[in-house]
């Protein structure tokens, strides 16, 4: 995943997959290239809505919490 950070304070996070298909086996290859292409979407995008979810809200309670103390995994639920 590459994040960058956007001219409207926001950040997009790309993601990039790279398989190589067993075209020996074209069942197999092609199995993997319809789970690929069609699994990979919706996995990733609910994973980038998880993060988010997690960023806005440390975002909305960092500006109440101390600012000095670091955010730590119990503060995202």
């Amino acid at each position: 995943m590459e994040a960058s950070r956007l001219a409207q304070r926001g950040t997009r996070l790309v993601t990039r997959l790279k398989q190589r298909y067993q075209w020996e086996s074209p069942a197999i290859a092609l199995f993997t290239l319809v789970l690929l292409e069609f699994g990979d979407f919706p996995m990733m995008r609910r994973v980038l809505r998880g993060i988010k979810s997690r960023a806005e809200r440390a975002s909305s309670a960092q500006g109440a919490a101390d600012p000095g103390r670091t955010p730590r995994r119990s503060d995202w639920a």
